[in-house]
């Protein structure tokens, strides 16, 4: 009898606890509501939000002046975009492609460019025009070796001339396959297939273009019968005559304005 009496108790305490628990959440609950409503009120008021607003601009002009990313002014420059169908990123026709030199590439580049005009092999030139054009004493260069190069050494330095002139020549890597070839420790007979290549690159380094920049010193005004002049001597060249825009073609102005101060 005592026991069961004691397990009343104890489940009536127990029952007691768990109300006094809920009781005790559902109290906390109704304070939180009412802190919650009374701290939107005070937010709500002048005064606070003055506060709030004063706190604001002192933080954005004292320690996020300099900051060119500040998070408040991300969205000044997003713009929503239409929605155009069948859409594709080949379509854009300004679209360049991703540079394909790496900063080790660059470097070398720099340093064989450096290379070459410490040896005196290339030379910058001072024209608003400027392009690469071969130098001339190597394009005669080749001629000086013989029709039949047998000597390895030779034979290495007729190939290391024509390096200078690889740019102008079309596919001539290719076209010295069988020269390469007679490098290698065990290489094949020289014959006169050899002798016919030595030949054939040699003619054509003779019809490599000799490019020039065509600069005039004209002392007066342009007039018909100057271009009459000009005609005539230019009749016996053949050449191609591009369009350059104004923007970019800075020496008739200066020819122009050179003629008026030494006029005046």
């Amino acid at each position: 009898t005592k026991e069961i009496n004691l397990l009343k108790t104890l489940s009536l305490f127990k029952e007691h606890s768990i109300n006094l628990i809920k009781s005790k959440e559902n109290h906390l609950y109704f304070m939180k509501q009412e802190i919650r409503q009374k701290l939107e009120q005070q937010l709500q008021t002048s005064q606070t939000r003055e506060k709030i607003n004063s706190l604001k601009n002192n933080i954005t002009n004292n320690f996020c002046s300099d900051l060119p990313d500040a998070f408040w002014h991300k969205k000044r420059h997003v713009v929503s975009l239409p929605y155009e169908k069948y859409f594709s990123e080949r379509n854009i026709p300004t679209k360049a492609r991703p540079i394909q030199m790496t900063h080790e590439l660059m470097e070398h580049c720099k340093n064989e460019i450096q290379e070459l005009l410490n040896k005196k092999l290339i030379r910058p030139s001072k024209s608003h025009w400027r392009t690469i054009t071969p130098i001339q004493r190597f394009i005669l260069f080749a001629e000086k070796f013989s029709d039949i190069i047998s000597d390895k050494k030779q034979l290495q330095r007729f190939l290391g001339s024509l390096n200078y002139i690889r740019d102008f020549i079309p596919k001539l890597q290719d076209l010295c396959t069988p020269l390469y070839q007679r490098l290698r420790k065990n290489p094949p007979p020289w014959t006169d297939k050899h002798t016919q290549l030595i030949k054939q690159i040699k003619i054509y380094t003779k019809e490599i273009p000799s490019s020039f920049i065509l600069t005039k010193d004209v002392k007066n005004l342009a007039s018909k019968q100057i271009f009459a002049h000009w005609q005539g001597i230019l009749s016996s060249f053949d050449f191609t005559i591009e369009h350059i825009k104004g923007e970019s073609n800075s020496l008739p102005d200066y020819l122009t304005q050179e003629f008026w101060q030494g006029s005046s």
